[in-house]
């Protein structure tokens, strides 16, 4: 039997030889991450007073982008149209184009008359303050 070897590039994107088939697909090795492929990445992550999600957006601007909270799940949507050059022959397209939404389910309530959201090169940053109801409280003993 003849052995196969990864190339380097093939080890770059994660490959796994089909020996070990989804050895490495348990939660213990996949906790934290996802793979996305119907639109841009995003992070979110939880600050004392509310949440904070980032998504790279590079070529959008605010127009082509939607962001609607409603029970305890944000969805951002948008699209980005490809611009088309006449007279070029395109070798690969890896860019993404086209429309996508994704969603986001949060473990608490948020404030919808405080949240923000800003696009900034490339880059939008959305801020989302915890209701009231889900801050911390300080209780005096009696």
């Amino acid at each position: 039997m003849a052995m196969r070897l990864a190339t380097i590039n093939q080890l770059r994107d994660g490959y796994v030889h089909p020996f070990f088939g989804n050895l490495f697909a348990f939660p213990a090795f996949t906790e934290g991450r996802t793979q996305v492929t119907n639109g841009p990445s995003f992070d979110v992550f939880e600050t004392q007073e509310g949440y904070v999600l980032k998504s790279d957006l590079p070529g959008f601007d605010k127009e082509s982008i939607s962001l609607i909270y409603e029970n305890k799940t944000l969805t951002l949507s948008g699209e980005r149209k490809r611009q088309e050059v006449e007279g070029l022959r395109y070798h690969k397209v890896e860019s993404f184009s086209g429309e996508f939404s994704r969603s986001i389910k949060l473990p608490v309530d948020i404030d919808p008359s405080k949240i923000s959201a800003e696009l900034s090169n490339g880059v939008l940053t959305v801020q989302l303050p915890k209701a009231e109801a889900a801050l911390p409280k300080q209780i005096t003993i009696g």
